[in-house]
């Protein structure tokens, strides 16, 4: 998947994700805090595949 669209999938689901783009690639960072928003961006993450 391209980083701008995970981004947006991720977004839309109510996970916050940075996009930044280094060599004319798009890439996305994640940074994730409590054990509620891991499993949040875990359940996001699956329910991508």
């Amino acid at each position: 998947m391209k980083g701008r669209d995970f981004l947006d999938a991720m977004t839309a689901k109510g996970v916050g994700v940075r996009s930044f783009e280094i060599a004319n690639r798009t890439w996305c960072r994640v940074s994730l805090g409590t054990m509620d928003e891991m499993k949040l961006f875990a359940a996001a993450l699956q329910s991508l595949s």
